[in-house]
């Protein structure tokens, strides 16, 4: 196996947070190097009430807990692209989660993702540690790689460190509770997913930015909450000039990227920030809002590819 400097980079980025995080020095700012998420924070199963996914067949979404990839494998996609402006989502989702689906039981699932949040406050592991480790041992290389040094290192450090320490809180009993997905709903429902994601593929290939150069193609295409970061994606920009680019950006992104009579699902927190300051009059009669119910207050939005748009 190979070990790229992007590779050493991300280790070291994700020591550094790891430490940054219990010394109580972590930003609270969303970065390229943060906390993951572990789980959706979105009411994706009432997204799926109102599409018909049986019309796409190519498929790019944003990666973050793997929920919205896992969905559409759930509901037929066999292959999906994914992008992510966290640079350690990949080693978390595609590399720990997947796999622990994959290899774990419905049961121990469960178990190990059950996830006390409290537990580095009280420096304790807060998951189970012999199911955490069963995992590690059958990942893909590089992603074994990743996580025994990640843990070595911090050992050295004085640190028992759980991969769910760099997770973002969640309440996997809430999350059960509200049906937020379905995979969770019960053994059969997951045995049925399990074989799913098996027999699927799913890609981390790019961060957004890159994708109007380098891909194009999809059927539906699902970028989640990117107008909250849009000052991230463009740190050197005043605020408003940021804002504008990111806009271009995805306009641009349905320009080149969304097949004719495709699909481009867009969601935010920030109340009425899509319609009110995104796709207004430029959009007008193709754009589509999808009410939720949710702790947060999100709105998704779906536009329909009937015609190329001009960036202004």
């Amino acid at each position: 196996m190979t070990i790229t400097k992007q590779s050493e980079l991300d280790l070291q980025k994700a020591i550094n947070l790891y430490e940054a995080k219990f010394n109580n020095n972590l930003s609270s700012t969303f970065a390229k190097y943060s906390p993951y998420y572990v789980f959706t924070n979105e009411p994706l199963h009432q997204l799926l009430n109102y599409l018909d996914l049986t019309e796409y067949k190519s498929c790019l979404s944003v990666l973050s807990g793997g929920d919205m990839p896992f969905l559409l494998i759930n509901a037929g996609f066999k292959e999906i692209a994914t992008f992510d402006i966290n640079r350690l989502t990949e080693y978390f989702t595609l590399g720990f989660k997947k796999r622990a689906i994959e290899v774990l039981s419905y049961e121990d699932f469960l178990e190990l993702f059950n996830y006390d949040w409290r537990a580095p406050l009280k420096k304790e592991y807060g998951t189970n540690k012999a199911l955490e480790d069963f995992v590690i041992n059958n990942l893909e290389e590089k992603y074994k790689w990743f996580w025994k040094e990640y843990k070595y290192a911090l050992k050295d450090k004085g640190y028992d460190a759980s991969v769910f320490h760099m997770g973002v809180d969640y309440s996997l009993n809430k999350i059960r509770r509200d049906k937020q997905l379905t995979y969770l709903n019960d053994e059969n429902e997951y045995k049925s997913f399990q074989k799913k994601l098996i027999d699927s593929k799913i890609t981390f290939k790019m961060d957004i930015k890159k994708i109007p150069q380098k891909y194009h193609d999809y059927d539906l295409i699902y970028i989640s909450n990117v107008l909250d970061y849009y000052f991230m994606l463009y740190p050197d920009k005043p605020r408003e000039i940021a804002l504008k680019n990111c806009i271009d950006l995805l306009t641009e992104i349905y320009n080149k990227n969304l097949n004719k009579d495709g699909l481009l699902i867009l969601s935010a927190i920030l109340p009425h920030f899509i319609s009110s300051l995104v796709w207004n009059s430029t959009y007008k009669g193709i754009l589509k809002k999808y009410p939720v119910d949710s702790d947060y207050e999100f709105e998704v939005h779906g536009i329909n590819k009937i015609r190329d748009l001009t960036l202004k």
